[in-house]
């Protein structure tokens, strides 16, 4: 649940910077002329000292890309339907680009055009890499721990029941009935015990008056 719940909230934060980038980038006056006949691509606003900006790819419903740099995007059956005006809902998704793991949003920009936005999750998966490390240590040791502490409270709880026996044992070897059995306790092994005592009381008074 921890794991689930911070991968979730990390997810979360990343689509959020997509979904502000995407708008500074749609927001921006650029024609379809001026993106797909002069190349160009819209200058938008750095992130502040440095941060995420993603990387930007326009695409038309023929499938013609404008990248924003010299890497492309991959275009899916739905980037192609939302550059035709057939869905307007914005889509997230997991992609590989080049060997990197990427989380992307496609949404409208113009009519024909789709604009996606990608950012790289290599920081988050080496947070949750690190975090499943942890779980699963933690989870180790508390079994670790929990095992221990269940030899410990079994080998306490059974030592009455062991006495029991050592002294069954012994009676069966030396046939000595005047040999009773600690029966203070007043749980279930007490009350045992105490019943076994009676029976050795029984058997004793019986043997005695055979004799």
């Amino acid at each position: 649940i921890a794991y689930l719940m911070v991968r979730n909230e990390l997810r979360g934060e990343i689509d959020d910077g997509l979904a502000r980038r995407a708008t500074q980038i749609a927001s921006s006056p650029f024609t379809r002329a001026q993106l797909f006949q002069r190349r160009e691509f819209p200058t938008t606003p750095r992130p502040p000292l440095g941060g995420a900006a993603g990387y930007a790819q326009f695409v038309v419903s023929s499938g013609q890309k404008v990248p924003q740099g010299d890497e492309t995007l991959p275009v899916s059956s739905h980037t192609l339907a939302v550059a035709n005006g057939n869905r307007t809902s914005p889509r997230y998704e997991n992609v590989t680009v080049d060997g990197i793991h990427a989380r992307l949003l496609t949404v409208p920009f113009s009519p024909g055009v789709a604009l996606q936005v990608a950012r790289p999750l290599t920081e988050m998966d080496d947070v949750l890499e690190r975090l499943r490390l942890i779980i699963l240590l933690v989870a180790l040791g508390g079994v670790a721990i929990a095992a221990a502490l269940g030899l410990a409270v079994s080998r306490a709880s059974l030592a009455p029941v062991r006495r029991l026996t050592e002294t069954a044992e012994h009676i069966t070897a030396t046939h000595d009935l005047s040999r009773r059995v600690e029966a203070a306790r007043r749980d279930e092994v007490g009350r045992l015990a105490r019943s076994f005592n009676t029976m050795l009381g029984a058997l004793e008074e019986s043997l005695r008056a055979q004799r």
